[in-house]
């Protein structure tokens, strides 16, 4: 969203250097905390990005990712490295294996309750151990019925972005579409590496995104003419 605003502001005229030290901020903010989840979530969101936009921005982009790791690597030494190490022994690393290790236990709540769940909130972390795995939290507490309304919210939110890129001429609507694509995959993606909806910032991010792509959605309906099916 904040590279969607960037490129608003540049290619309407108007002062955008603020847009992008946010969008720098934000970066930043990323990749020093060295969370797995943060760069994968990054490098997802950029792809998304990447496949929707022009090519000539696609090029900027990539000139201005490659910009941000080497001013990066300058202040701040060593981290570039530290981050290829997260995901280099990934196989080996403790922290993952501590996350796979609770996965007997959870399997033999959800064959006690695989319907509805356990109940939620019952899954205690400091009694059964962290799940770190939003999807497999939600079939141990919520059951499969649970996790396939979990699963159709996000992409529910998701369809909704998608159709207002399909059916708005206006560009600068079909890019805001195309950043809450990108925004609400990077949420589907984070519920997978922990536990996303014990975290009320998380957790109020994610219906956000779903409510504004919603909103978006009967916004563009409204003022786009409904074509009879021929011309469709």
């Amino acid at each position: 969203l904040g590279a969607h605003y960037a490129y608003r502001a540049k290619e309407s005229g108007k002062k955008a250097g603020r847009w992008w030290l946010l969008l720098a901020i934000i970066a930043c903010g990323a990749v020093i905390s060295l969370s797995r989840s943060a760069i994968l979530g990054m490098c997802l969101g950029g792809v998304v990005l990447l496949i929707g936009w022009s090519g000539r921005r696609r090029v900027q982009a990539l000139i201005a990712a490659a910009g941000f790791l080497v001013v990066l690597r300058m202040i701040v030494p060593g981290l570039i490295g530290t981050l290829y190490s997260l995901f280099d022994n990934i196989g080996s690393d403790p922290s993952i294996e501590g996350r796979t290790d609770d996965y007997a236990s959870a399997g033999e709540q959800i064959a006690k309750h695989f319907l509805l769940g356990r109940g939620n909130g019952t899954y205690l972390s400091e009694k059964y151990g962290p799940l770190d795995n939003q999807y497999l939290g939600t079939l141990v507490q919520n059951g499969y019925i649970g996790l396939a309304a979990l699963i159709f919210l996000l992409l529910a939110g998701m369809y909704a972005a998608a159709r207002v890129r399909a059916i708005s001429p206006d560009p600068v609507v079909r890019d805001l579409a195309l950043s809450l694509i990108a925004a609400q995959s990077i949420v589907a993606l984070g519920a997978a590496t922990f536990d996303l909806l014990w975290f009320s910032t998380a957790t109020g991010l994610t219906f956000v995104l779903i409510g504004a792509s919603g909103a978006l959605l009967r916004a563009v309906q409204a003022q786009t003419p409904v074509l009879p099916p021929m011309w469709r």
